[in-house]
């Protein structure tokens, strides 16, 4: 999964994204400054139980907009901690020990990017990777487990990442359907030509059916976009 992320933070991230980061970093240390503790002390005492961006390893660092982005392509979740419902690996605990050790912190907002199957107890394996906030509202890679994400997910659920997705794959259904339908199913009349007014009243009386069946569908079976998913613990 790493990989795949790492891919996805490539392909967003631009030189500028870079800079902004970096200067969030300075503007940050200059909040936390001595003379100006006082003035942030909430954030202050809030930045105990977040990472530090420095002397880490920045492959291992995503930004938010990223994680979003890697989740509605191949339609993950990215939830709280607590609401995973399956064990978490020995190996993450004592990775998560080593941090605390080497920040000298308690860290606390952990964040878990899993498939759906992962939100409710199953004994089978499916990749999942357990994040640290940063004090930079970034979040590290801790570890990953569960095996590979299948290549072909993306594939697979390219019609549910948005709204946009969705109509696209109606329209190309219906399209499809009404042009492989014979004329003589849409006329009486021989001399109609292939494309005609009743195919065209036929694409649009496919285009409602097909659209109903897409919603219903959707519906009874409590799905969701993964634009609108991707962060909730919703079953």
């Amino acid at each position: 999964m790493l990989a795949e992320l790492q891919q996805e933070r490539k392909k967003l991230r631009k030189a500028f994204d870079q800079l902004m980061i970096e200067t969030e970093r300075i503007l940050l240390k200059e909040k936390f400054s001595e003379k100006k503790i006082l003035e942030n002390l909430k954030e202050y005492n809030k930045s105990f139980e977040l990472m530090n961006e420095e002397e880490i390893n920045e492959e291992n660092l995503f930004t938010l907009f990223e994680i979003r982005s890697f989740c509605i392509k191949n339609r993950l979740r990215f939830i709280d901690s607590q609401q995973f419902q399956n064990e978490f690996p020995y190996e993450s605990i004592l990775k998560i020990k080593d941090i605390n050790i080497e920040q000298r912190k308690d860290l606390r907002h952990f964040k878990v990017l899993c498939c759906d199957n992962s939100l409710i107890k199953t004994t089978d394996s499916f990749p999942c990777a357990l994040f640290a906030k940063t004090v930079n509202n970034n979040f590290y890679l801790i570890h990953q487990w569960g095996g590979n994400l299948d290549k072909k997910r993306k594939l697979k659920f390219w019609p549910l990442r948005n709204f946009e997705t969705a109509f696209l794959t109606i329209l190309f259904v219906v399209l499809f359907i009404t042009l492989i339908i014979p004329n003589r199913y849409l006329s009486t009349d021989t001399h109609v030509g292939y494309f005609s007014m009743y195919r065209a009243a036929c694409f649009f009386h496919v285009l409602i059916i097909v659209i109903g069946f897409f919603v219903f569908r959707m519906i009874a079976m409590n799905k969701r976009l993964s634009s609108d998913n991707w962060n909730s613990y919703r079953i």
